[in-house]
């Protein structure tokens, strides 16, 4: 009787990242999963492949591993944010499998009204113009994240009182995206080096966190903030395994409770960041949902392909549209106000209102940057201005700043090659 053919093989991956015996399989059900060696023998076996061999001999499944570990490496093995499943070069010579993929690329999608979905995000936002800026970067970024595009996205970031919905809306970003979702904060301030789970998702979500309202803080976490936002690549360090720089999709939102001391943690919003993010302020619809939470879920996962159809098929408007992020950033203009209060040039400004007499500022008071900071440093708020002046040139990069954005209030003039600045009062 003739011996049955032995079963099709499916792939076999020798993940040479991890410097160990690892390899990847794929299951029957499609599902790529890491196996060790003793893993992969019992499968082998289970299509037949003998794994046996006389002394000095190599088994045929000695030979498949091999040939695996010869012509089947990847440097980088798992989930990747915008990335179909299955293996890819990278234009460096780098083999990348993709083990899992977002489910939005499997998503129904089914036109139809989502009234659910309307009365929340009504309740949340209000105003029209914040409805539009979220309707907008959704859709964006989902036709994106469905095209293989890799185009940066503004964080975006919600304001509002606790237990507003803020959070939900954040949820709902993540079912709209595909499923996947990290928190980036312990990596962002440095409290982990290892940020293999970013890759992996196509939503960062930072939920309100509390953090330092010191300004080297607020500016070290927009910088990582923005690198989050623009960069197309990522440096993947995981644990175990050797880090790796590669391109992928992802979407940042972020989460603040409105208090003013709470507002103090975004970065300082100077012209580098502004165009980054789009600030919108969240009010309380905890009433428009009017359901138990299990009901409430199920209901928003119902209208969930009326909604992914929607965004499909949304047009950008013209003077909303812009070629890099897709859509313009958008800024409430009451948070706005709020949080630029506490930009260090507007608290200096004030800080020289509060020290400097109305009549040495008319028509114009004339100091150099260490003439100024000497006299607040010896003024009562002498503590706020040591926190405020933590670097040696912070007096003049301020006064610099408000010279951009408030030329009516100060002016810089260079003569002799030195630099005065000539302040004038503010309005009565």
């Amino acid at each position: 009787m003739a011996k049955p053919e032995p079963k099709k093989l499916p792939p076999i991956y020798y993940d040479a990242g991890t410097g160990g015996s690892t390899y990847w399989f794929t299951m029957p059900d499609g599902a790529i999963v890491r196996l060790g060696l003793a893993d992969l023998q019992r499968w082998m076996m289970h299509h037949e492949v003998d794994t046996t061999a006389p002394r000095g001999e190599l088994s045929p499944f000695d030979k498949i591993i091999l040939h695996a570990q010869r012509t089947q490496r990847v440097d980088y093995a798992g989930p990747l944010a915008g990335h179909r499943k299955g293996l890819f070069v990278t234009s460096g010579g780098q083999q990348v499998l993709v083990t899992r993929e977002s489910t939005a690329y499997a998503a129904p999608q089914k036109l139809g009204k989502f009234p659910f979905w309307s009365g929340f995000l009504k309740a949340l936002l209000k105003d029209k113009e914040q409805l539009d800026a979220v309707m907008d970067w959704w859709a964006c970024g989902l036709r994106r994240l469905m095209k293989g595009e890799f185009g940066p996205g503004q964080a975006l970031v919600l304001t509002g009182p606790p237990g507003c919905g803020k959070s939900l809306l954040q949820h709902l970003t993540t079912e709209i995206f595909g499923g996947r979702k990290a928190d980036p904060f312990r990596y962002m301030t440095g409290a982990t080096a290892f940020n293999g789970d970013l890759a992996e998702a196509e939503h960062l979500m930072i939920e309100d966190k509390s953090s330092s309202t010191d300004i080297r803080s607020r500016r070290e976490f927009g910088a990582r903030l923005k690198e989050l936002v623009v960069n197309r690549d990522i440096s993947i360090h995981r644990k175990g395994a050797q880090a790796i720089t590669l391109h992928t999709f992802r979407r940042v939102t972020v989460t603040i409770n409105d208090e003013v001391e709470n507002l103090n943690i975004l970065p300082p919003l100077d012209a580098s960041i502004l165009d980054k993010l789009t600030l919108l302020k969240c009010h309380d619809a905890t009433a428009a949902l009017k359901k138990t939470e299990p009901e409430t879920w199920k209901a928003f996962v119902s209208e969930l392909p009326a909604v992914r159809a929607f965004l499909m098929r949304r047009e950008i408007p013209k003077d909303r549209a812009c070629p890099r992020m897709g859509v313009k950033a958008f800024h409430n203009g009451e948070i706005l106000a709020a949080a630029s209060t506490l930009e260090p040039q507007n608290r200096l400004l004030a800080l020289i209102d509060q020290v400097i007499p109305r009549d040495e500022l008319h028509p114009a008071g004339i100091f150099t940057a260490e003439e100024l900071e000497m006299r607040l440093r010896k003024s009562p708020f002498g503590f706020a201005v040591e926190r405020l002046l933590s670097f040696s040139s912070a007096c003049g990069v301020y006064l610099g700043r408000i010279a951009n954005e408030k030329p009516q209030r100060v002016e810089k003039r260079v003569r002799n090659g030195q630099t005065r600045w000539y302040i004038r009062p503010a309005e009565e």
